[in-house]
C-alpha cells in the first residue's frame, strides 16, 4: 500500500507491505559402487567394468530442505524541501527452516530445524545543490536464508549483508547527457560456498567484502546518435575465514 500526505510543509510518501516466501528442495544423489579403473585414452581396453544402470546405483544423499519466511516492511519518503529528500524504512522478517536427511550409505538420518528473525533498516538522502546535480548517500542491511548444509548436517545461518553507497547524478547539455558516479562498500557474512573437503556439502565464509566505483555516461551526443559508456572497478576479497574454507577469491 502506498499513501501520500503532508505534515505542514513536509510531504510524505508512505509505503507499507507484507510478503510470504516458501521454498522446498528435495535432493537425491546416487553413486555407483563399481571400482574405478585407470584406462589409457590412446590405448583403451573396453569392457573392463560393465556400465551400471541408474536403478543399480546406491543413494548417497537423500534430503529435503524447506524454508518458510514472513516479512513486513514500512518506508517513508520525506520531501523536506524542493532540493532535499530523505528516505527511511525498516523490514522485519522471521524465518523457519527444516532440513530432513534420510538414511543413506554415507549420511545418517537426521532432522534439523532453525528459527531466526531480524530487522533490516534502510536509510537514504538526496540533495540537489543545483537543479542539474543530485548528490546522494544510502545505507541498507539484508537478511537472506541459506539453503545449504555443512558436512556436520547443520543448517548454515542466514546470510547477512550491509551496504554503504554515495554518489552523484548530473544532467548535462540541457539534459541530453546524463552522468552517474557511485562509490560502494558491501559486506556479507555467512555466505555459502562449496566445502573443499567434501563437495556434497557447503561451508560459510566468515565475511566477504566488495567495494569500488561505478561510472556511467549516456545520452545524445549528436542529433540521432545516442551512446552509453560504463566503467566499474570492484575490489572483492574475503576479510574473515572460517576453519576449512581457506580461499583467496570470492566463489
Amino acid at each position: 500500500m502506498v499513501g501520500e500526505f503532508n505534515t505542514g510543509a513536509i510531504e510524505h510518501t508512505l509505503l507499507f507491505g507484507f510478503d510470504y516466501f516458501r521454498y522446498a528442495n528435495p535432493r537425491l544423489d546416487r553413486i555407483s559402487l563399481f571400482p574405478f579403473v585407470t584406462n589409457n585414452i590412446f590405448n583403451p581396453v573396453y569392457g573392463t567394468v560393465p556400465r551400471p544402470e541408474r536403478a543399480a546405483a546406491t543413494p548417497a544423499f537423500d534430503s529435503e530442505n524447506s524454508v518458510e519466511a514472513y516479512g513486513i516492511y514500512i518506508q517513508d519518503q520525506i520531501e523536506l524541501a524542493d532540493n532535499l529528500l530523505l528516505l527511511a524504512g525498516i523490514r522485519y522478517e522471521t524465518v523457519r527452516q527444516e532440513l530432513v536427511n534420510n538414511q543413506t550409505l554415507f549420511v545418517p538420518a537426521s532432522v534439523r530445524t532453525f528459527n531466526e528473525a531480524a530487522f533490516s533498516p534502510r536509510l537514504g538522502v538526496v540533495y540537489q545543490p543545483i537543479e542539474e546535480l543530485s548528490l546522494y548517500g544510502s545505507f541498507s542491511r539484508s537478511f537472506v536464508p541459506n539453503i545449504a548444509q555443512t558436512s556436520n548436517l547443520e543448517i548454515i545461518p542466514p546470510e547477512r549483508g550491509e551496504q554503504f553507497e554515495v554518489g552523484a547524478r548530473a544532467e548535462l547539455l540541457d539534459g541530453r547527457v546524463i552522468a552517474n558516479i557511485a562509490f560502494f562498500n558491501l559486506t556479507k557474512r555467512n555466505v555459502a560456498n562449496p566445502d573443499p573437503n567434501n563437495t556434497m556439502f557447503s561451508g560459510a565464509t566468515g565475511e566477504q567484502r566488495s567495494r569500488g566505483i561505478d561510472l556511467d555516461i549516456a545520452g545524445e551526443i549528436l542529433p540521432g546518435l545516442n551512446s552509453i559508456a560504463n566503467y566499474a572497478y570492484s575490489d572483492a576479497d574475503i576479510t574473515e575465514v572460517n576453519t576449512g574454507i581457506e580461499v583467496n577469491r570470492l566463489y
